[in-house]
C-alpha cells in the first residue's frame, strides 16, 4: 500500500509520467528525472548549500551597522547608623537605557573581499547541488541499464535452458531408440544442471539491480524502456577535450577553489592592516544618587588600530595564505591532466564499444547459424549432441557478449558526455 500511494504521488510530480501513459515503460530519462525531484540526496545538498551562503552572509555581516539596546532597572533602601548615633536611610529606583553605535569605517580592504568571497561561495554551492544532482543522475543511468541487462541475462537464460532441455529429451530418446548413448545423455543433463544454476543468479542479480534502481528513484520500478537513452554521434578526441575544457563541472569547481584561496590569501594579508571604527552611543539614567534625578550622556568616538608586532603570526599568515593559493593553482594543473587523460579513455572506450557491438552482432548472428548447422548434422548423423551442446553455449556466450558490450556503450557514453558537460544538458531538455 505504501509503495502504491508513493508511486500515485511520484506521478504527479512535473516531469513524471503521467496517470494516462504510465502503462507505457519507463524510460532512462524519466527515472533521472523523478530521482532528481524525489532523492534525499538532492534536498540535503540544496541544505548545505543554503548553510554556506548563510555563513558568507554572516560574516559580511560584520561590517554593517552594529546597533546594540541595553536596559536595566533595580530598587535600593539604605539605612545606615552612624558612631555618634545619627541615621541615614535612602530608597532609591534606579534605571537606565542606552543604545550603541559601531561602524567599520576602513578595514584595510577587508570588507570588500569578504563580500566577493560571499559570491564565490554563493556560486560553489550552486555547483555543489550540480555536482550531486549529476552524480545522482549517472547512478539512475547505472542501475536502470543494470536492470535492462540482468532483464535481457535472465531472458537469454530462459531460452537456453528451454533449448537445453529439449535437447536433454531428445538424447534420452535416441538413447531409447539404440541411436544415442549414455555418454550424450549425461553430457545433456549436465548442461541442464549448469543452466539452472545460472538461471538461478540471474534472477537473483535481477531482483537485486532492481533493487537498487527502487532505493534511487523511490519505487518500485515498472517495465522499462531499454531503448539507449542517446543519439548516435560521431565522437571526435580533440572536441571533446575542447568541451571539457569549458564546461567539466569538477574543474570549474577546482577553478573557482584557486579563487577561493587568493581571496583567502589577500585577506589574510589585510588582516593585520589598521582599522578604524567609529562608535557612538546614548545613554541615560534615572536616580542613579540620592542627589541625582537625571543623567543624559551622548558620546562619540572613532578608533584607530593597528597591530605593530604579532610575534610573526602576520607574515606566517601571508605565506600561509600563498602557499594555499599556490595547491590550488597546482590542482587546476591536476585535473586538467586528469580531464586529458579521462577524456581520451572515454573516447576510446565508446568507439571500442561500438566496434565491439558490430562484432558480436555478427559473432551472434554466425553462432546461431552454426548451431542450427550442427543440429541437421547430428540428425544426419555426422555430429553428436556433445557438439550441438557446444554450439548452444557458443550462442549463449555470444548473447551475454553482446549484452554486457551494449551496457558498457551506454555506460561509456555517459561518461563522456559528463566529462564534457552535455550530461546536464540531455536531461534538462
Amino acid at each position: 500500500m505504501a509503495r502504491a500511494t508513493l508511486l500515485a504521488l511520484v506521478l504527479l510530480l512535473p516531469g513524471a509520467p503521467s496517470a494516462a501513459t504510465q502503462a507505457a515503460p519507463l524510460t532512462a530519462w524519466e527515472a533521472v528525472r523523478i530521482a532528481l525531484q524525489t532523492h534525499p540526496r538532492v534536498r540535503a545538498a540544496e541544505a548545505e548549500a543554503q548553510a554556506e551562503q548563510e555563513g558568507a552572509l554572516q560574516a559580511l555581516a560584520s561590517f554593517a551597522p552594529q546597533i546594540a539596546l541595553s536596559a536595566s532597572a533595580s530598587v535600593s533602601d539604605r539605612n545606615a547608623r552612624f558612631q555618634d548615633g545619627g541615621e541615614f536611610g535612602d530608597a532609591t529606583s534606579p534605571a537606565s537605557a542606552a543604545i550603541t553605535l559601531s561602524q567599520s569605517l576602513y578595514s584595510s580592504g577587508r570588507r570588500a573581499l569578504t563580500a566577493r568571497s560571499a559570491q564565490l561561495r554563493r556560486r560553489a554551492g550552486q555547483l555543489g547541488i550540480a555536482a550531486e544532482r549529476e552524480q545522482l543522475a549517472l547512478d539512475v543511468m547505472a542501475a536502470f541499464y543494470e536492470v535492462v541487462r540482468n532483464e535481457a541475462v535472465l531472458a537469454i537464460e530462459r531460452e537456453v535452458q528451454a533449448l537445453l532441455s529439449s535437447q536433454a529429451d531428445a538424447a534420452r530418446r535416441r538413447q531409447e531408440a539404440g541411436v544415442g548413448t549414455r555418454t550424450d545423455v549425461a553430457f545433456a543433463q549436465s548442461r541442464m544442471a549448469d543452466s539452472r544454476a545460472r538461471l538461478a543468479s540471474a534472477r537473483a542479480n535481477l531482483t537485486a539491480a532492481r533493487a537498487e534502481l527502487e532505493a534511487l528513484i523511490g519505487f518500485e520500478p515498472p517495465a522499462l524502456d531499454p531503448s539507449p537513452p542517446l543519439s548516435r554521434a560521431d565522437v571526435a578526441y580533440e572536441t571533446a577535450l575542447d568541451e571539457a575544457r569549458i564546461f567539466n563541472l569538477q574543474l570549474e569547481r577546482t577553478r573557482l577553489a584557486e579563487i577561493e584561496a587568493r581571496l583567502a590569501a589577500a585577506q589574510a594579508a589585510r588582516r593585520y592592516g589598521p582599522q578604524v571604527e567609529l562608535q557612538a552611543s546614548l545613554q541615560t539614567v534615572r536616580e542613579s544618587t540620592p542627589l541625582i534625578d537625571r543623567d543624559d550622556e551622548a558620546r562619540a568616538s572613532v578608533t584607530f588600530s593597528m597591530p605593530l608586532y604579532s610575534g610573526g603570526a602576520a607574515a606566517s599568515a601571508r605565506r600561509q595564505g600563498r602557499a594555499r593559493a599556490n595547491a590550488a593553482r597546482l590542482r587546476i594543473h591536476e585535473v586538467e591532466r586528469v580531464l586529458q587523460s579521462a577524456t581520451s579513455r572515454a573516447v576510446s572506450s565508446v568507439l571500442a564499444a561500438r566496434a565491439q557491438i558490430s562484432a558480436l552482432e555478427s559473432r551472434v548472428e554466425a553462432a546461431s547459424e552454426a548451431l542450427t548447422g550442427v543440429e541437421r548434422s547430428r540428425e544426419a548423423g555426422v555430429a553428436s549432441t556433445v557438439d550441438v551442446l557446444d554450439a548452444v553455449r557458443e550462442v549463449q556466450s555470444a548473447e551475454l557478449a553482446l549484452t554486457d558490450a551494449r551496457r558498457d556503450q551506454v555506460l561509456a557514453e555517459l561518461e563522456l558526455m559528463t566529462l564534457t558537460g552535455r550530461f546536464k544538458t540531455a536531461w534538462e531538455r
